[in-house]
């Protein structure tokens, strides 16, 4: 049996039986599960989640805590399509029954099929178009509410029952488009259960290094199966093999990683989540990469990555592949590429179903999901941030839709925000920045593709920006993209400590989008920031400077190794009074003389805290010395107008 907490859900598990298995001359047949979890709190009462596994499909049930068992097992039954007397719930050798709410919060809940009488029940077996005519008393081929609570309370008794209330509340979740009638594709959508990832469960080892690394965040939507990683050494394969991407409903099991084997995966590694995010145009419509040019490309990085870390597991993300995609055809079939609404016919193409009304619930789930994984502080996020060479050859990409370049799509543009917000400097990659086509080694690769990495910006930045950004279906995605954007924003700047952009290539325009970020107050907890081996100069510390005021809290500033002059240190110098709990200031390596210093040194009385001050590796000594300090060289120099306020030294090589 599994017995896990799933994010507070309530999860019931049957891991070896499907109705249509069930010997239909057996008296009884019993499936055993476990339950886990707890009720959440909350205003309106306890909530709860009831997922139900079986090797071919997942039913997810979110009842009411005043539902009864009764009006579960009948939910149950209709779902298997089974009568409802067939289905009992047991609970430590009792029959459940009375509110949901007391259903214990332990022990093995068992889900009892019975055969009643001696031969199979009318409707088992039956298929949904079959069973939708049985619902369609008049024959006119759409379904009225009048004849769903019909067929649900009286004509189809033998299947389950239920009263008017009951049946006149699922006929809303079956009328999709709410015209008040469904029609077959409605009814088969509505019926059959989402796409879900595969139930391996694997031992996970050190747990605690998921949860360190912010794992807890997006556990519940990887639960819920709203997004579903793929094996990042399956993606390599594919690629190597001239295969081609689908979407995630039409991949084999054996594509995805299941929850247990991510969170094992993440055991083995030292500083983040295995996890990369894959940013991208979609190429077609219907497809975001119909040739695989993208794909080769990603495969490559991700190979490299695998070779780097000794063919250690890592999971990817790819919207196409990882979320409930539009390409059900009338049957319900997954295709290889998407159906795009047909304005002849009034829907999609093709009378494509799309996806079912169970998926398309988790595809909403998983677009409000986005921001926490591509600005999760130790996810990786690769961008595809240019077009394969041909792409304007119009035999072979269809030039319709979205066809901006990456950074005027509004999408892109939100996820590439996302992602150069708080993310360490080597966790955010540009692949259009990837030299070659062979073999890579992983540092080099790293090396070339963080350079020139920009700015985080501020939430109404964002919204002035993405104005001008391109969407294919702009009035709903312009809102939501800049909603989803602020709230990522406040969620990560609002809890961040530590911010490290160091050796990413900015210059002064980076560190003023920076200062202008801190200076709106948008990270008051943090206490570490980190520039060091950047180009900025004093336009870049000046602005910086001025932010200091939004961080007051700030222990440790490393700005070593860039090119900030008398100017810059001056600026910094009056900056520190704004953060008197300063301990570590790293300024070796610029280009700051005496004046600079001189006032680095009459500013020091603000920071009583100031431990560690590097300044070695400056031309201190040059013209405009401090005085006492000229002719001395530089060490003296600055030493004369900081000597007896701080220590001047040579960083360690354990430091930053």
């Amino acid at each position: 049996m599994l017995d896990r907490e799933l994010s507070g859900h309530r999860r019931v598990e049957i891991p070896s039986i499907h109705p249509a298995a069930v010997d239909r001359q057996a008296a009884e047949v019993r499936c055993t599960c476990a339950v886990a979890g707890r009720h959440l709190p909350n205003a309106g009462g306890p909530e709860m989640s009831i997922q139900i596994r079986l090797p071919s499909c997942t039913l997810l049930f979110d009842p009411s805590p005043k539902e009864t068992v009764g009006a579960l097992t009948r939910r149950v039954a209709m779902a298997c399509r089974l009568p409802a007397a067939r289905v009992v719930l047991f609970c430590r050798g009792r029959r459940l029954g009375g509110p949901l709410s007391r259903l214990p919060r332990s022990g093995a809940l068992r889900i009892a099929l019975r055969q009643i009488g001696g031969g199979p029940p009318t409707l088992v077996g039956m298929s949904l178009p079959e069973l939708f005519a049985k619902f369609d008393i008049n024959g006119d081929g759409t379904i009225s509410r009048e004849e769903f609570t019909t067929a649900m309370t009286s004509t189809l008794k033998g299947f389950t029952t239920m009263s008017r209330a009951e049946a006149e509340n699922i006929f809303k979740r079956f009328d999709a488009d709410g015209n008040g009638t469904v029609d077959v594709k409605e009814f088969m959508a509505a019926w059959e259960p989402a796409h879900q990832p595969p139930a391996r469960e694997v031992p996970v080892g050190e747990k605690w290094r998921w949860e360190t690394y912010g794992g807890g965040e997006i556990e519940a939507v990887l639960s819920s199966g709203a997004i579903v990683l793929l094996d990042a050494q399956w993606v390599v394969d594919l690629a190597e093999s001239g295969g081609m991407l689908r979407p995630r409903q039409a991949l084999p099991d054996e594509a995805f990683l299941s929850l247990s084997e991510v969170q094992a995966a993440t055991s083995a590694h030292a500083s983040a989540l295995p996890i990369i995010c894959i940013s991208h145009c979609w190429l077609q419509p219907d497809h975001p990469d119909p040739r695989g040019h993208n794909l080769r490309v990603f495969a490559r990085a991700l190979k490299s990555l695998l070779t780097a870390e000794g063919g250690r597991r890592h999971a990817v993300f790819y919207d196409f592949c990882c979320i409930h995609q539009c390409c059900r055809d009338s049957r319900g079939a997954p295709q290889g590429t998407t159906f795009q609404f047909s304005q002849k016919e009034g829907g999609l193409a093709a009378g494509a179903i799309g996806r079912y009304a169970s998926e398309h619930g988790l595809f909403k789930q998983a677009l409000g999901s986005l921001g926490a994984f591509y600005s999760h502080p130790t996810t990786m996020v690769l961008m595809l941030t240019a077009f394969p060479s041909d792409y304007k050859d119009k035999k072979l990409y269809t030039q319709s839709g979205n066809t901006q370049p990456y950074f005027g799509r509004g999408w892109c543009f939100c996820e590439s925000s996302w992602a150069m917000m708080v993310k360490g400097d080597d966790l955010t990659l540009d692949l259009a920045k990837m030299a070659g086509n062979g073999p890579i080694e992983w540092a080099e690769l790293r090396r070339m593709c963080t350079q020139g990495r920009k700015a985080p910006i501020l939430p109404s930045t964002f919204d002035d920006e993405l104005k001008h950004k391109a969407f294919t279906n702009g009035k709903t995605d312009l809102p939501l993209v800049g909603a989803l954007y602020r709230d990522g924003f406040t969620a990560r700047f609002g809890v961040a400590t530590g911010l490290q952009y160091g050796e990413i290539g900015w210059g002064d325009p980076q560190a003023t989008a920076l200062g202008t970020l801190l200076g709106a107050g948008a990270a008051p907890n943090l206490t570490k920031l980190h520039l060091g081996s950047n180009s900025i100069g004093d336009a870049g510390a000046c602005a910086l400077a001025k932010g200091l005021s939004g961080v007051p809290l700030l222990k440790e500033l490393n700005l070593k190794n860039n090119a900030i002059g008398d100017a810059g240190g001056a600026a910094l110098a009056e900056g520190l009074r704004s953060i008197p709990d300063l301990e570590r200031l790293y300024l070796d390596g610029n280009a700051i003389k005496a004046v600079g210093s001189t006032a680095l040194g009459k500013a020091l009385s603000a920071v009583p805290a100031l431990e560690w001050f590097y300044l070695s590796g400056n031309p201190l000594g040059e013209a405009g010395g401090p005085a006492g300090g000229a002719g001395g060289g530089g060490g003296e120099a600055a030493a004369g107008g900081l000597r007896g306020e701080v220590r001047l030294c040579e960083a360690p090589g354990g430091m930053p």
